[in-house]
């Protein structure tokens, strides 16, 4: 799926490109999430699997990418990182992904500025999705990971521009085995559902 995608949108920038950086910082916020546990005493025994909803407050956010553009396409590899804290619980969810995206930016309708343009993006990439919970552990994996950006974008200059954007991120559901914290538990098998996380951002590409 990634090939296709990153063949398919090459041919935006066949000809005229500049390189450019990118770097955007915002808010993000999740909706409830579950964990499912099932846990392992020291004698070897599996004790009765559980299934806990996980509260998330709203934390940062923050993306930095290269790539090239065309000014009206931009094809990117972008690192991007959030945090949450949970309100229920004792820990922390943290995602750290390497997309590919591919932004286009058409003229803004109704409204006549050249310099203001709609940026709409798809991406996808492959994502380490880290829960930190002072009972049942640590819970770490590699996932699946696509995402979609809506905003618009303003031309301060030849070479800058300022965006603001609005960006909805899936990640694949997580799973991992682990030693526990807790007396007389040996190890807890995890997996957290499959969730999605919303932001909104602003930030600066520079074109050289």
């Amino acid at each position: 799926i990634a090939f296709i995608y990153c063949v398919a949108t090459t041919h935006l920038f066949a000809a005229g490109v500049d390189r450019v950086t990118s770097v955007d910082l915002g808010g993000a916020a999740l909706s409830s999430e579950f964990l499912s546990t099932q846990a392992t005493n020291d004698e070897g025994d599996a004790l009765p699997a559980e299934r806990t909803s996980l509260d998330f407050s709203n934390r940062y956010s923050i993306s930095v990418g290269a790539g090239v553009s065309n000014r009206k396409a931009k094809a990117l590899l972008e690192l991007y990182r959030s945090e949450h804290d949970m309100d229920n619980r004792n820990g922390t969810l943290n995602t750290t992904g390497l997309y590919y995206s591919t932004y286009w930016m058409p003229g803004m309708p109704y409204v006549d500025i050249d310099s203001l343009s709609l940026l709409i993006g798809a991406g996808i990439g492959y994502a380490n999705v880290r829960l930190d919970d002072d009972d049942l552990g640590d819970l770490s994996d590699e996932v699946l990971s696509f995402k979609a950006s809506l905003g618009a974008t303003y031309d301060l200059s030849e070479k800058l521009n300022a965006y603001l954007k609005s960006e909805w991120l899936y990640f694949d559901s997580t799973e991992d085995t682990g030693a526990s914290p807790q007396d007389g538990i040996r190890q807890v098998n995890s997996e957290l559902d499959a969730f999605a996380e919303g932001r909104f951002s602003i930030g600066l590409n520079y074109h050289y």
